[in-house]
């Protein structure tokens, strides 16, 4: 088993590079993207066709059983989590990053990922369909702001990113309805109050918000 292309009319065996280990072929799926790239997943192998021919991705996260290429050119598919979990995840940068949260799988298997018409992916197996509405569930990372602290009163996440020593910068972060606070340091520490004032610790100071 493997993939074929059509050349002068012909099916030719397609020269993929090896694949450690070989690979599970009945769960590969292929597709075009839009940019006319070619991705083949065997589930725990991505080979991809370029101008450069084909090119095996790093070692991915087993996402067996399934791709689905949205509206929109985004690539989903379900990576596992445990033998009978899994999660729904998208093709960026050339890896699977989740998306969601796990969802059993009874079986431990899935038999198709799809979109449907309203933008929601969809994941089908063995007595399980389930749903995952990508436009409001969608995880958005944020780099560079920390570590989170807390929760205060008015839902405001706060990040720390505390000195090494007293006299190095450093820098506090808090994201209320979609907007950025910053501030910066040295800051040492970050503290909330039981009637809800938060206090940035300085190694000489006190900051109230």
């Amino acid at each position: 088993l493997g993939v074929a292309e059509l050349v002068g009319g012909e099916w030719k065996a397609a020269p993929l590079p090896p694949l450690n280990p070989p690979g599970n072929w009945t769960s590969a799926t292929l597709i075009e993207t839009r940019t006319g790239e070619i991705l083949v997943s065997t589930g725990l192998e991505m080979i991809a066709r370029t101008a450069e021919g084909w090119v095996k991705q790093p070692p991915q996260i087993d996402a067996s059983y399934g791709m689905a290429l949205a509206a929109d050119g985004a690539i989903f598919a379900c990576i596992r989590l445990e033998p009978s979990r899994r999660a729904f995840a998208r093709w960026s940068g050339g890896e699977w990053k989740r998306l969601s949260a796990g969802f059993s799988v009874p079986s431990g298997h899935l038999e198709d990922v799809a979109e449907a018409p309203d933008g929601s992916i969809w994941a089908v197996g063995h007595g399980l369909v389930t749903c995952w509405r990508r436009r409001s569930g969608e995880w958005t990372e944020f780099a560079g702001v920390g570590l989170p602290k807390l929760v205060d009163s008015e839902g405001a996440a706060w990040f720390l990113n505390p000195s090494a020593a007293a006299d190095q910068p450093s820098h506090l972060a808090r994201r209320h309805a979609g907007k950025w606070m910053m501030a910066e340091g040295p800051w040492i520490g970050l503290e909330q109050a039981p009637g809800g004032v938060v206090w940035g610790v300085k190694s000489k100071s006190l900051v109230r918000w």
